[in-house]
């Protein structure tokens, strides 16, 4: 496959791009917990600190969806997390 601008593009060079991509978005979605939990410790009212720990719950779900396609894509990761027993 030939890219727009000419060179020479494979699967794997696609591959690569969409693990980065999954990356860093787990990167957004940790610091969007870290960045949550704080906000929900500083919350008086108590409805609002429960709807911030309920987004806490969603991004922690999102975290472990886009990590179930970095190992699916990633056999090397995979591997790692295997090893540890994960």
């Amino acid at each position: 496959m030939v890219s727009g601008n000419g060179e020479e593009w494979c699967e794997e060079d696609s591959k690569a791009m969409d693990l980065e991509m999954l990356r860093d978005a787990l990167i957004s979605e940790f610091q969007a917990v870290n960045q949550y939990r704080e906000q929900a410790d500083m919350l008086d009212d108590e409805e609002a600190r429960e709807v911030v720990q309920h987004i806490v719950s969603e991004e922690k779900e999102h975290i472990a969806e886009l990590m179930k396609l970095v190992l699916r894509l990633d056999p090397e990761q995979a591997g790692k997390f295997k090893e540890l027993g994960l």
